[in-house]
């Protein structure tokens, strides 16, 4: 789990690339090569990791046969999950990222199914990211608990690829 933040020039002025030092509040959280930003211009910074939230990816489940009466398909399914545990103070605004298969093929279709909550809606994600196999998520991670225990949280889905059974795949086909 990393940290981002966004960062808008709210000055009159064009601010020049160069290093510059990152701050949160009145504590320093790094060094980083600050672009050219024009007035109202925006830029992302990458913090470091965040040791207070954990992101645990799980094969649930992987299983394979063969359907079909008349023409056989091969037919693979595997569940997936994501642990996210937070033992940060407050609530967080949680990106969670994972990639499904892209066919090549025609003959070949990957399907994504039962999801535990529905992918990001985000125009730009959707236009660019989810059709090169792209997952993503938006979620909002509670903090610490009253109790003082982490708080824990999970993603779920099932991806499907199936085939022709005459059809050779390997991992490069999809």
């Amino acid at each position: 789990v990393y940290l981002r933040a966004k960062a808008r020039n709210t000055s009159s002025f064009r601010l020049i690339e160069g290093r510059a030092r990152l701050f949160v509040g009145d504590d320093s959280v790094g060094e980083t090569t600050l672009p050219t930003l024009i007035p109202g211009g925006e830029a992302t910074f990458w913090l470091g990791g965040d040791a207070r939230i954990e992101a645990k990816r799980v094969l649930v489940s992987k299983e394979s046969k063969e359907q079909g009466v008349f023409g056989k398909s091969d037919v693979r399914t595997e569940k997936w999950r994501i642990d996210l545990v937070s033992a940060a103070p407050g609530a967080a605004r949680v990106e969670v990222s994972d990639r499904i298969p892209v066919s090549r093929n025609e003959q070949i279709t990957v399907e994504v199914k039962d999801l535990s909550q529905p992918l990001s809606t985000d125009a730009a994600y959707l236009k660019n990211e989810r059709v090169r196999g792209v997952l993503a998520w938006v979620v909002a991670l509670p903090g610490i608990g009253k109790d003082g225990k982490p708080t824990e949280r999970s993603l779920s889905w099932t991806v499907i690829v199936s085939h022709p059974a005459e059809v050779e795949v390997g991992t490069a086909e999809y």
